[in-house]
Order: C-alpha cells, then sequence, then structure tokens
C-alpha cells in the first residue's frame, strides 16, 4: 500500500513537471524564462501518440470500481489538423483514461480540443485568444468530432440520435466554423449550438468548470499550494462559488440602485398623475370634437333633404296648378269653338241676308219701273228691307260680341299661360335663390369649421411638440445635472488631493492610508501592503493618459498589492472600517526585488507599448501590471483609424494583444473595435492644477447648460399654457 502511494506521487510530480514546461502563461516568471518545443519534437507527434496507452481498472479491484456511466461520456475524440495532430483518433476507456507521452508530443492538445469541440471559447483553453489558432500550420482548416455514449435511462432523444451522440466541429482559417450533431448511423440531426448547449445541459457538462476540465495552470496551482486556506480558494474556484459571491454581491449593488431609482420613479408618479389626467382630458375632449363632427355631417345632411323635401313640395304645387290650367283649358277651347261656329254662321246668314237684300233692291228697281202698281209691294219690301236691316244689324251685334268674348277668351287663356309661366319662373327663382342663399351659407360655416380646424390642428401639433420637447428636456437637464454633480465631486478629489495625493482616487482613501501606516508600525502586516497602485505610475507623455487608463483599468489604479492571504484578511478588515465608495481591488503578488523579463513577450513594433510609456518606482507594481494586464503586449496608437489599419493588417502583428487610441478606444486582431465611454483622466494626469482647471472650465460649462436647459423648460410650460388656452378657445368655438 505504502509503494501504491509513492508511485502515485512519483507520477503527480512527474505530470506536473511535464505540464509546467508545456503550459503557456501558467506564470509571468516562468513563462519568461521556459524554452519553446523545438520543431524535431513536433515533427515526432504522430510516434509519440502512437505510444499512448489506455491504463484500465486492475480486475482485482474491479468490485471497488463503480459500474461505468451508460450516458454523458465520451468513448471517442478524432482530430483533423488540430495543432501538433494531423489526424489522430483516440478511444477512451469507460472509467478512467490515462494519455501518457514525451514533452510536445500533443497530450494538452486532446484536452484542448475536448474543451473547443464542445463549444467552448478559445479563452476557456488558456492557450490562445483566437480559435483559427489551433488550427495546424500550412492547412485551411481543423475538424474536431467527439462521440458521447447515449444509452440508459438518462440518454437524450435516443429516438433520433440512438445510441451515440457525435459532436462534429469546423473551424476555418478565416475564424468562421460550424457545427454538426450527428446520430449513430451519421446522420446530422441538428447543426446549431444552441442544440449543442441543450445537449451539454442535459449530461450536465461544463466546459468552463474546473471541476469538469482542468487545466493547467489550475492544477500547477492546486498542486504548488500546501496550506488549506489555498485549498478552499481553489475549491471556490472551482466549484464558482467566488463568482457566485461576486455575483451576490453586484445583485446586492444593483438592488441598491434600483432602490434609488424606484424613489426617483416615485417622485416622478404626481407629474406623470397630472400628465396622464391632461391625456385623458384631452383625450375627452377629442372625442366630444369627434361627436361634434359627426353631428355636424348629420346636421347637412339633414339640411340637404329639407332643402330637397322643401323644392320637392313646390314642385309638386307647381305640378297640381299646371294640371288644373289644363284641366280647364277644353273648356274656353270649347267656348272659343262654339263662339267661332256662332260667328261662321252669323256670316253665312249675313251673306245670304245681303244677298237677299240685293234681289230687293233689284226688284224694287224694277217695281219702280212699273210705277205704282208696286208702290204697295215696294212699301212692303221696304218694310222687309227694314226688318232685314233690323236683323242684320243685331246679328252684327251678336258678331260683335262673339268677337268680343272670343277675344276675351283667348286674352284669358293668354293671360293664365303667362301667369303660370310667371308663376314658374318666380318659383324657379326664388327657389334657385334660396339654394344659393343655403349653399353660400353652407360654404361659409365649411370654411369658418375648416379655418378652425386646421388652427385647432396647428395648435395641438404644436402643442404636442413642445411636451415632447419637454418630456425629451427632462432626460437633458437630469444628465446636466449629473453632469455639473460628477465634476463638483471630481472637484473636491482634486483639490483635496493637492495636500493629499491618495485624495484623487476617492473618499476615504486617505483615511484608509493612515490605517495601512498604522498598522505596518504595529506589525499586523508581514508585508507591507503597496498601494494604491496609482501612485506608484508616472506617465512619460501625458497625452497617453486615458489610454493607459483603459488598459490598467481604474479598478487596479485604485487597488493594493499584497505578498499573501493573511495580509489581504488584515488589509479587508481595515477597509471595512473606513467608508469608501467602493471596496478597492487586492491583488496577491509575490513582493521581489526585480522585475520580470519582458524582451521575449514584446512586439517588435515602431509603436510604443504601454509599458513604454510609464515610469514605475516598484518592481512589484512592475510585474503586478505585467502579470494582470501584460501590458507590454499593449500597442499605442494615437490616430483610431491608423491603429485600425495596424492591427488588422495581414498577417497580423506578432505577439499584440490590442492596439489602444489617444481617446481609449481599443482594437484587437479579430477586427473588434470598443470605443472608450470614459472621457476624463483619473489619476494619471501630471498636473493636478491643470486637472483642476480643467475640471472648473468642465463645471462651468455644464452649469450654463442646466441654466440654458432650466430657461428652455420655463418657456416650454409657458407656451404649452398659451397653447392649451388657444385650443381651449378653438374647442369651444366649434362646440
Amino acid at each position: 500500500m505504502a509503494t501504491r502511494e509513492a508511485d502515485k506521487k512519483q507520477k503527480k510530480r512527474k505530470r506536473t513537471d511535464d505540464e509546467d514546461e508545456e503550459g503557456e502563461g501558467a506564470g509571468r516568471a516562468k513563462r519568461h524564462t521556459s524554452s519553446r518545443t523545438s520543431a524535431s519534437e513536433m515533427d515526432d507527434t504522430e510516434m509519440e501518440i502512437a505510444e499512448m496507452s489506455q491504463v484500465v481498472a486492475d480486475p482485482a479491484l474491479s468490485e471497488s470500481v463503480a459500474r461505468p456511466a451508460e450516458c454523458g461520456i465520451i468513448e471517442k475524440i478524432s482530430l483533423k489538423n488540430f495543432m501538433c495532430h494531423t489526424n489522430l483518433d483516440v478511444a477512451l476507456g469507460p472509467n478512467a483514461t490515462i494519455l501518457n507521452g514525451k514533452n510536445g508530443s500533443g497530450k494538452s492538445a486532446i484536452l484542448v480540443a475536448i474543451v473547443v469541440g464542445l463549444g467552448g471559447a478559445a479563452s476557456a483553453t488558456k492557450r490562445g485568444h483566437a480559435l483559427k489558432n489551433f488550427i495546424k500550420e500550412g492547412c485551411a482548416g481543423t475538424t474536431i468530432t467527439i462521440k458521447i455514449k447515449n444509452r440508459g435511462d438518462g440518454a437524450y432523444q435516443t429516438d433520433q440520435y440512438g445510441d451515440s451522440i457525435i459532436i462534429e466541429r469546423r473551424i476555418n482559417n478565416d475564424g468562421t466554423g460550424s457545427y454538426r450533431l450527428k446520430s449513430s448511423s451519421e446522420k446530422i440531426v441538428a447543426n446549431t449550438k444552441e442544440d449543442l448547449t441543450r445537449i451539454l445541459d442535459h449530461f450536465n457538462i461544463q466546459v468552463d468548470n474546473p471541476v469538469c476540465v482542468l487545466q493547467q495552470d489550475m492544477s500547477r496551482s492546486f498542486m504548488h499550494s500546501t496550506s488549506p486556506k489555498d485549498k478552499y480558494k481553489f475549491f471556490m474556484q472551482a466549484t464558482q462559488l467566488d463568482l457566485m459571491c461576486r455575483n451576490y454581491r453586484e445583485i446586492l449593488e444593483y438592488k441598491d440602485e434600483l432602490a434609488e431609482q424606484m424613489k426617483v420613479k416615485k417622485a416622478s408618479m404626481p407629474g406623470l398623475e397630472r400628465d396622464v389626467i391632461q391625456k385623458e382630458q384631452r383625450f375627452k375632449d377629442l372625442e366630444r370634437l369627434d361627436k361634434l363632427e359627426q353631428r355636424k355631417a348629420s346636421l347637412e345632411c339633414d339640411i340637404a333633404w329639407a332643402q330637397i323635401k322643401d323644392l320637392e313640395s313646390i314642385v309638386e304645387e307647381l305640378k297640381l296648378a299646371i294640371e288644373d290650367k289644363q284641366k280647364r283649358l277644353p273648356q274656353y277651347e270649347k267656348k272659343l269653338a262654339d263662339c267661332e261656329t256662332a260667328i261662321r254662321n252669323a256670316n253665312q246668314k249675313r251673306d245670304e241676308l245681303q244677298a237677299g237684300l240685293e234681289e230687293i233692291r233689284r226688284e224694287v228697281a224694277a217695281a219702280k219701273a212699273g210705277n205704282s202698281e208696286h208702290e204697295a209691294e215696294h212699301r212692303r219690301r221696304k218694310q222687309l228691307l227694314r226688318e232685314a236691316q233690323s236683323t242684320v244689324q243685331q246679328v252684327k251685334g251678336k258678331i260683335r260680341t262673339m268677337d268680343t268674348d272670343r277675344l276675351q277668351v283667348i286674352a284669358h287663356i293668354s293671360d293664365i299661360r303667362q301667369e303660370a309661366k310667371r308663376d314658374r319662373e318666380a318659383e324657379s327663382r326664388d327657389r334657385d335663390t334660396r339654394l344659393q342663399r343655403l349653399r353660400q351659407e353652407q360654404r361659409e360655416v365649411e370654411d369658418r369649421q375648416r379655418t378652425s380646424g386646421d388652427f385647432r390642428h396647428q395648435l395641438e401639433h404644436a402643442l404636442r411638440s413642445h411636451q415632447e420637447r419637454k418630456y425629451n428636456m427632462k432626460g437633458d437637464v437630469t444628465e446636466a445635472q449629473r453632469q455639473v454633480d460628477q465634476h463638483q465631486r471630481r472637484l473636491q478629489q482634486l483639490r483635496s488631493s493637492i495636500q493629499n495625493r491618495v485624495q484623487v482616487f476617492g473618499r476615504g482613501y486617505a483615511d484608509l492610508a493612515q490605517k495601512i501606516d498604522n498598522a505596518g508600525r504595529q506589525r499586523k502586516f508581514q508585508k507591507k501592503p503597496i498601494g494604491p497602485v496609482g501612485l506608484h505610475i508616472k506617465l512619460r507623455d501625458e497625452k497617453w493618459a486615458m489610454a493607459v487608463e483603459a488598459c490598467v483599468t481604474r479598478g487596479i489604479l485604485s487597488g493594493f498589492l499584497v505578498d499573501n492571504g493573511d495580509d489581504k484578511r488584515v488589509l479587508q478588515q481595515l477597509i471595512r472600517e473606513v467608508r469608501l465608495d467602493r471596496p478597492p481591488t487586492i491583488i496577491i503578488t509575490k513582493f521581489l526585488d526585480r522585475c520580470h523579463d519582458i524582451s521575449r513577450t514584446r512586439p517588435d513594433t515602431r509603436h510604443p507599448t504601454v509599458m513604454d510609456v510609464l515610469d514605475i518606482d516598484s518592481p512589484t507594481v512592475f510585474n503586478a501590471l505585467v502579470d494582470q494586464r501584460t501590458v507590454e503586449c499593449h500597442v499605442l496608437v494615437h490616430d483610431p483609424e491608423e491603429a485600425r489599419a495596424y492591427v488588422w493588417s495581414r498577417p497580423p502583428p506578432a505577439r499584440v494583444s490590442s492596439v489602444y487610441t489617444g481617446d481609449g478606444d481599443v482594437a484587437y486582431p479579430d477586427r473588434h473595435y470598443v470605443s472608450n465611454k470614459v472621457k476624463n483622466v483619473f489619476c494619471l494626469q501630471r498636473s493636478v492644477e491643470a486637472e483642476i482647471a480643467h475640471v472648473e472650465a468642465d463645471l462651468e460649462q455644464s452649469r450654463t447648460s442646466l441654466a440654458q436647459l432650466s430657461g428652455e423648460r420655463d418657456q416650454l410650460d409657458l407656451q404649452i399654457q398659451d397653447a392649451n388656452k388657444e385650443l381651449r378657445n378653438c374647442r369651444n368655438k366649434l362646440g
């Protein structure tokens, strides 16, 4: 038993030594001094992988080994053109599998392939910044195929995938890639990362959790740690409990922020309620206006129909008068015909009498010739002549009377026709006059309504515009007030920092520095903490202040460095005793007297790096910036266009992690660009007095802007009141 334990320890030490020689970025001091794997070793990759052996549990110990899992374990891994492997198939055992090989033979590449093949990002492998870096040199792409066991009660969609799930991930040289999820019969079932995520969640596989996949850096930290506290720290990291704690603290802070926002919202509720009441009143007014519009349309229809009804009654009366005249016309025509017949008869009788009179005259003349014998006959006939002349005169009188009656009848008929014509013309003119008058009144009403409606719409549009401007201006006023408050706090910090530069990092830092000095004199620290870090850094050129602060981050600049965990706990206790705006960052790093050698990792470029523009008075601060931010790998290019052109060139510059511009924007080699939202210098300004003057100018400008916005808001309130008054008057007129 003791021999077995000794063998285990020896294997563990050997594995740790192998990982130390193979790992990239495991520790900054060892990273700068370790040697690269030679080309000859990489050429022997296939031979070394062929010597990998699979260790199967001793049959004698089979009773103590748990039954192999039926689902959720990796059965086989296939790699094509991945890192140092051209074509590799690795079958894994049902329980534990140990891969054995020389340094550089590709053992860790298989672990990286598992992480990448199951959807992990390049950063999760701790071996590179982009997935295309894992493609074997000279190849167009790489393919990772992982076969997962899918049997038993916990299997995932066996009706589609069968006994095995085959996950195939393809990565191209241009950075693109694809997924293929196949069944045991090589049939493609899905091709999205979401489907892969559901499978991993079903089997509880977490490639970014050290409990599932233990990377070399984490394993080295675990192997080298000896104290229970370090192991507990590793446990917290491995189980991600520390992340949960940080998230919980952030949630609490976010909760407080939400509570403050709720107070602000509640304070603005009365104003919003007044706005709602105004909107409801406006809505009611609009509804009333719509009803008036409908009533107007209804009245217009009634007017039109009333006019039509009046015209129809007039037409009906005219029709009745014409029919009555037409009914009486035959009587007049018959009477006229009778008169004409009587006149013809009288004329005929007159003609007969005239002929008889002529005959009598002839007979009288003949009788006169016969003298006296005929005087008696002459007297008789003369008497007859007088009687006949009297009869003729009577007939002529009757004819004249009939002519007079006929003329009277004709004149009466003409008068009737003229009267009917005059009545029709007068009624038509009266009707046309009434119609024109009504139409003119309708046009005048419509014009007045149209003018009032246009004016009302103009007032409503102006009122909406003023209200929208007022609503938008509320945010501008709030933002201006926030900037004024921010500039005032910054100005107070800068003025306090004239006597004590620590004050520039925020409220309470001077008290914290005093407590650290007192604790150091009382020997509470094994090694006195260094900080804030920004006190030990100076700029060689002030134009890079924004870029350096964006790279190093304000959290590190205002943070503290401690040598060990005990000093960290003492410092945390001191931090809790003072009132700070936010707890500072605490970094544990060994206090060394020498700086790291960065000659191998510094990029070969004509542009300065972040490290080149810094004067650092402490080797520990120098090493912390190298370890935490790799400041020697971040290049400074003042112009944004030139920065993008430099870092996005093909091929990308070697050993350049990112490029920062003069405004603090950052461009990454993967063609990703992030703008810096912070536009003021935190602690790296060279002259506090110049920064105070700059902040005072910004403060005065913010106050002027706030006063201007407040004046515009008051003017808008007056305009809104005037518009509401005019709108009410307009609606009253329309109503």
